[in-house]
């Protein structure tokens, strides 16, 4: 669509935190220097560097997440907080909060779908809640949530916002009954099966849950019965680590991206897939090779 942005527009290089409204009229970059840097993409051919740059973390950005209705933006680092900006006029950013409580790094947050609630990970493998609702005075929701054995470099929330998934470096997910925001409860049965670090997690409108990490693996659930989900797929695209997946909210379709400088989009619809197949693939099996290899099941080829 345009030029390439390769860098901030200013010092600091690129972390690999980005960001995009909900409305795709703002893009936020940050740097390992601990800056944030906005752009108008409302032209996507031709962005534009917003002169207002957020500066925070007092080290590398790790994560960068806007608010479901645009307003909000947090920037989580090396600095043991999360950063809330108020970005309602991305030319005039005003610090709402800062968010402390973590004794060591915090990874990209996750905001609840009625954007009220706010979730992170950290280093000290346990992960905060705050209440966001008045941003300039959040509150934090009970004590950290603990149960994982490495660093929780993830989290996210269904659609319905009953429940929240959290992973990182115990190659593990956790789901979390957070209808009692304050109490968050951990489902019985833990997600396992990524070989690596999982580094990002997204939630499709049907209960679908999508795991990226470092073996470049895509894992899928069926968690909408969260008491006992269940792996949909493993998608094996990338043999390099993934970085980010997300969900579109319209469609079963996800985006991923990771060090192998690759964007995929993968169609999670079965029947569209199985239709692109016998597209592109012909007849798979005729009646002669079905009665020869399958004689004693009537003819039903996989295409019709």
């Amino acid at each position: 669509l345009g030029p390439v942005i390769e860098r901030a527009a200013g010092p600091g290089t690129a972390s690999g935190a980005a960001a995009l409204s909900p409305d795709a009229a703002t893009l936020a970059i940050g740097t390992n220097d601990g800056a944030t840097q906005l752009w108008d993409v409302r032209s996507p051919g031709r962005p534009v560097a917003i002169p207002a740059r957020l500066t925070g973390p007092g080290g590398v950005v790790q994560g960068l997440m806007f608010s479901p209705d645009g307003r909000l933006l947090t920037v989580a680092g090396n600095d043991k907080k999360v950063w809330l900006w108020d970005v309602s006029d991305p030319y005039r950013p005003a610090r709402a909060a800062e968010l402390t409580g973590a004794t060591n790094y915090t990874y990209q947050a996750a905001f609840s779908p009625d954007g009220r609630t706010l979730a992170y990970g950290t280093a000290d493998r346990t992960v905060l809640l705050w209440d966001v609702a008045d941003p300039r005075h959040p509150l934090r929701l009970g004590p950290a949530l603990t149960g994982h054995g490495g660093y929780v470099f993830a989290a996210a929330f269904s659609a319905d916002g009953r429940t929240m998934a959290t992973a990182g470096g115990d190659n593990t997910v956790i789901l979390w009954d957070v209808r009692d925001r304050a109490h968050p409860r951990p489902l019985p049965r833990r997600l396992t099966g990524p070989a690596n670090y999982i580094y990002s997690l997204a939630y499709g409108s049907d209960g679908v849950l999508a795991a990226t990490g470092g073996d470049g693996t895509i894992w899928l659930w069926d968690t909408s019965d969260p008491s006992d989900p269940r792996v949909l797929a493993t998608l094996a695209g990338s043999a390099e680590a993934l970085y980010i997946d997300v969900a579109v909210p319209t469609r079963p379709l996800l985006v991923t991206a990771g060090v192998g400088r690759q964007v995929r989009l993968w169609n999670l619809d079965p029947d569209e897939v199985a239709a692109h197949i016998c597209a592109t693939a012909g007849t798979p099996i005729t009646e002669r090779e079905w009665r020869r290899y399958v004689p004693s099941a009537p003819f039903a080829p996989p295409c019709r």
